[in-house]
C-alpha cells in the first residue's frame, strides 16, 4: 500500500500542470502584446531570407522577443491577475535590455575574446536568470531545475570523486560560455529553435487559419475514422515519413503535429498521449529508411560501403519500432472504447479535397521541395506564400486577405514561445557541459568501468550518445559517437554495422528521453499537455527504439544479414516480441491486464526479441499462459 501511495505521489507531480497560464489580455495590453508579436514576425521572416545576420546576433533577437514577450503573455503564478503587474513589464524591458546588449557589442565581444568585465558578467547572469524564469512560466519547473543543478556542480563539482571531480570555475568564465560565445544561451538548439521551428509553427498556423487543420482532420476522418484508433495511426504514418525526409525530430513534430495532435484530441485521446504519439512517430523518422534524415548518407561515407547496405540494414529496425507503437495506440483505442465511426457520418473525401486544394498543395510542394533538398526553413516560407496565393481561389472563408495574414503571424509567434523558451534552457544545460567537460568525463567513467564486458559497455554507450545529442544534431552526435565508441564495440567483435546502427540510433533518441526531450516539449506545447508528462509517455511509446538496438547487436539477422530462414525467423520473433512489449506496456490485452500480467508480458517481449530458439519458446508460452488468464 505505501508503495502504491508512493507511485501515486510521483505520478501526480510529472502529471500536474505546473506552468503557469497565459493570461487573458484585453485593451491596451492585448494591443500591444500583439504588436510586438507581429514585429516578431517580420523580424524573423526578414532576417532569416533577406538581412542573413550572424548566428549569434540573430539568436540573440530571437531571444530578446521570446523572453520579454513571456512575461507579457504568461502569468507568474496561478493566482496572478489577468492584467500584467509592473515587474513583470520591468521583466519584459530588462530581457531586452540584457539581449540587446550582446547585439550592439557583438563585434567588440569577439575582438576582444577575452573574460567578461563586470557588466558583461551581470548581464549574464540576469539573462540567464530570465531565461529560467520564462521556461519556469511557459513549461514548468523541471527543465530549470536541471538547469540549477548543472550550476551546482560547477561549484561542488571539486567534491567529486575520480574522473568527475572538477575544480571549479569563476563566475567570469561561466558568463563567458553561456553568454558571450556561440554556444551557451545562444548554441545550436537555440539556432534551431529560432530558424527551422520558427518557420514551421509559423506554417503550421498559416495552414490552420487557412483552413488546413478542418481540411486534414475531415481527411483522416474519411480515411481512417472508420478504425479503432485510425487518426492517431495515420499520424504515425504521416510522421514517419515526414521525419525520415525533414531530418529533425523537432521540426516534423510542429509541422505535422499541428494537425495530428488537435485530431487525436477529437476522437478521445487524452492531451498528453496525443502528444506523445506524435513526439514518438516523428522521432522515429529519423531512423526510418530511406533517407533517415541525412544519417544513411554520412554512415555509408564512414563505413566506406553503399548506401542501399544502410538503408536495408534499418528497415527491420525501424519496422519493429512502429510495429511497437502502433500496437500501444491500436490499445489505447480499445482502452479508451474510441470505435470507429459509421461512415454516413464521415466526411466527403472528393469534397473535402476540393475545398482544401490549397493546403493540400501546399503539403505536397513541401514534401517535392524536401525530396528536392532545398533548405527546409526557406521550404516552408515557399509554403507560406503558395498558402496566401492559392487561397485567393478558395472559399471566402479560406482566403489569406491581409487581416488573416497578420492573424497566422500573431497566432504563430505565439506558439513558438514555450518551445523556445525550452530550447534556450536546454542550450544553457549543454553550455554547463562544455564548461565543465562533463560530457566527456561521464564517457571516460562509464567506459573505464565497463571493462571488456559487451552488454556493459552497450549500455554506457547509449547513455552517452542521449547525453551528446542533448545539445548536438543527431548527425553529430552520431558522427562523435562513432568516433569515441564504435572502435571499443567493434573490437569486442561486433560487425561493424550493427555497431554504428546501434550508435546511430541513440544519437535520434534525446528527443523522448526525459528529461531533455525536445520533440515531446514541442508536443506538448501543441497538446496543452504537462510537457514531464508527454515526454514519459513518448518514452514508453518508444521503448522498442531502446531494446531493439541490442538485439541486432547480438543477431544481426535483423539487419537482414545471413541466410533467408535465419532472418524470417529472426524478424517474426521479434515482431512478436514488440507486440507483447506493447501489450505490457499499454495494459491491456482482451481486458486490462494487473501489474503482475504487464511485467509477464514485458519479460516475454524480451524473451522472443533475444535471439536463441530456447527463449523464444519460453516467450510464446509466457504469451500463450496470459492469453488463457484473460
Amino acid at each position: 500500500m505505501k508503495i502504491q501511495n508512493t507511485l501515486n505521489k510521483i505520478n501526480e507531480m510529472f502529471t500536474k500542470k505546473s506552468q503557469s497560464p497565459k493570461r487573458n489580455l484585453t485593451g491596451l495590453d492585448r494591443k500591444c502584446v500583439f504588436m510586438l508579436t507581429l514585429i516578431m514576425a517580420i523580424y524573423h521572416i526578414y532576417a532569416l531570407f533577406i538581412g542573413l545576420f550572424i548566428p549569434q546576433v540573430h539568436n540573440a533577437w530571437h531571444l530578446l522577443f521570446i523572453i520579454s514577450l513571456i512575461f507579457l503573455i504568461y502569468k507568474g503564478s496561478l493566482k496572478s491577475d489577468d492584467k500584467i503587474p509592473v515587474y513583470d513589464f520591468a521583466f519584459s524591458i530588462l530581457s531586452i535590455v540584457v539581449f540587446f546588449y550582446v547585439i550592439i557589442n557583438y563585434n567588440e565581444i569577439i575582438e576582444r575574446a577575452v573574460l567578461p568585465n563586470n557588466i558583461d558578467v551581470l548581464m549574464g547572469l540576469v539573462a540567464i536568470f530570465l531565461t529560467l524564469e520564462a521556461c519556469r512560466r511557459s513549461l514548468g519547473n523541471i527543465l530549470p531545475l536541471i538547469a540549477l543543478l548543472s550550476f551546482a556542480y560547477i561549484i561542488f563539482g571539486k567534491y567529486m570523486p575520480g574522473v568527475l571531480f572538477y575544480r571549479g570555475a569563476s563566475i567570469q568564465k561561466f558568463i563567458f560560455i553561456e553568454y558571450m560565445q556561440t554556444n551557451g544561451l545562444f548554441g545550436s538548439i537555440t539556432k534551431a529553435s529560432s530558424t527551422l521551428v520558427y518557420m514551421f509553427i509559423t506554417f503550421g498556423a498559416f495552414l490552420l487559419i487557412s483552413g488546413g487543420g478542418k481540411t486534414v482532420i475531415d481527411l483522416a476522418y474519411g480515411l481512417a475514422g472508420r478504425f479503432s484508433g485510425g487518426p492517431a495511426k495515420v499520424a504515425i504514418i504521416a510522421s514517419s515519413l515526414f521525419g525520415s525526409i525533414s531530418g529533425s525530430a523537432v521540426a516534423n513534430t510542429v509541422t505535422t503535429g499541428q494537425f495530428t495532435i488537435p485530431l487525436m484530441k477529437e476522437v478521445g485521446y487524452p492531451p498528453a498521449f496525443a502528444g506523445a504519439v506524435e513526439a514518438a512517430a516523428s522521432t522515429g523518422g529519423l531512423i526510418m529508411p530511406p533517407i533517415m534524415g541525412a544519417g544513411a548518407f554520412v554512415m555509408a561515407e564512414i563505413l566506406g560501403i553503399p548506401y542501399w547496405s544502410v538503408v536495408k540494414a534499418a528497415i527491420i529496425p525501424a519496422c519493429l519500432y512502429y510495429g511497437c507503437v502502433f500496437t500501444i495506440v491500436h490499445l489505447e483505442a480499445l482502452k479508451l472504447n474510441l470505435v470507429g465511426i459509421e461512415a454516413s457520418k464521415l466526411p466527403n473525401i472528393i469534397k473535402t479535397i476540393k475545398s482544401g486544394f490549397h493546403n493540400i498543395i501546399a503539403i505536397f510542394l513541401l514534401i517535392i521541395m524536401l525530396f528536392l533538398y532545398i533548405p527546409i526553413v526557406r521550404a516552408a516560407l515557399y509554403c507560406i506564400i503558395a498558402i496566401i496565393v492559392l487561397s485567393i481561389f478558395a472559399k471566402p472563408a479560406f482566403r489569406m486577405h491581409p487581416k488573416n495574414i497578420i492573424k497566422a503571424l500573431i497566432e504563430g509567434g505565439i506558439n513558438v514561445l514555450p518551445v523556445a523558451a525550452a530550447c534556450a534552457t536546454a542550450n544553457v544545460i549543454v553550455g554547463v557541459l562544455e564548461l565543465t567537460g562533463g560530457a566527456l568525463k561521464i564517457s571516460d567513467f562509464i567506459l573505464n568501468i565497463a571493462g571488456q564486458n559487451l552488454f556493459l559497455i552497450l549500455i554506457f554507450t547509449m547513455i552517452i550518445l542521449i547525453v551528446l545529442g542533448m545539445g548536438l544534431p543527431a548527425v553529430a552526435a552520431y558522427v562523435i559517437g562513432a568516433a569515441v565508441a564504435a572502435p571499443i564495440i567493434i573490437n569486442l567483435g561486433v560487425p561493424m554495422i550493427s555497431g554504428h546502427l546501434f550508435i546511430f540510433y541513440f544519437s535520434n533518441l534525446c528527443h523522448i528521453t526525459p528529461p531533455i526531450a525536445l520533440s515531446a516539449y514541442a508536443a506538448a506545447g501543441i497538446a496543452q499537455a504537462n510537457p514531464m508528462e508527454t515526454s514519459i509517455k513518448a518514452w514508453f511509446l518508444g521503448s522498442a527504439a531502446f531494446i531493439v538496438p541490442f538485439m541486432f547487436v547480438y543477431n544481426d539477422a535483423l539487419l537482414l544479414v545471413g541466410n533467408f530462414g535465419d532472418i524470417i525467423f529472426a524478424v517474426m520473433s521479434a515482431l512478436l516480441g514488440v507486440c507483447c512489449l506493447g501489450l505490457g506496456i499499454s495494459g491491456f490485452m482482451l481486458k486490462k491486464l494487473n501489474g503482475i500480467e504487464r511485467i509477464i508480458l514485458i519479460f516475454s517481449s524480451l524473451s522472443l526479441i533475444k535471439p536463441g530458439l530456447t527463449t523464444d519458446i519460453i516467450g510464446v508460452l509466457l504469451l500463450i499462459f496470459i492469453y488463457f488468464i484473460q
